[in-house]
């Protein structure tokens, strides 16, 4: 029979996969340049506003989130190439030295690659919900319940789904160990 790893390896891993998971979720890089993330783009024109599309060691390529800005020179090298394959929108991809994304009608752009001493987060979506919930009393102060609403945003939408995953894990490992012992003791006592 092959050895296999003990209920208690099994759980220690589950619990750094776990771990990992949770400290590279949305709160834990809240400050960090990722795929994905909303960040200003600071240029001679004022802080542009996009998503991040790609990220390498030492720049970013940044999509354009108000539509307005998608004919600006901050983020693109050039717009509007004509595909002569089926692209998909909002495909990003790279040839090794440009990096492109594709949009609507087979058309696609040439992003600009942005050193990353140029970007940073938003904070607007905070500002945003701040606002929304600030109340009269004490106006300068974030209010308690408005600061559990944002923790409680992040744990819904980043860590409970892994929560469950581990909960699962754990039972699985559990239950697997437990029915691994009751048939090793039926088998000594035959």
């Amino acid at each position: 029979r092959i050895n296999s790893k003990s209920a208690a390896a099994k759980l220690h891993d589950a619990c750094a996969d776990f771990m990992k998971v949770v400290r590279e979720g949305s709160l834990a890089t809240i400050k960090t340049i990722v795929e994905g993330a909303q960040v200003l783009v600071t240029s001679s024109k004022g802080d542009i506003r996009g998503e991040v599309v790609h990220v390498d060691t030492d720049y970013a390529c940044v999509d354009y989130l108000d539509k307005c800005d998608h004919t600006i020179d901050v983020l693109f090298d050039y717009i509007s190439y004509k595909a002569q394959e089926t692209l998909e929108e909002d495909d990003v991809w790279s040839d090794g030295s440009k990096v492109y994304i594709a949009r609507k009608n087979n058309t696609f752009d040439q992003l600009k690659r942005i050193p990353l001493n140029r970007i940073r987060t938003d904070p607007s979506w905070l500002q945003e919900k701040i606002a929304e919930n600030r109340t009269d009393d004490l106006a300068c102060f974030l209010n308690v319940d408005m600061f559990k609403s944002i923790v409680s945003d992040f744990i819904d939408q980043d860590w409970k789904p892994h929560c469950v995953s581990l909960i699962n894990q754990t039972s699985d490992i559990v239950l697997a160990a437990v029915s691994d012992s009751l048939q090793k003791s039926g088998d000594f006592e035959r």
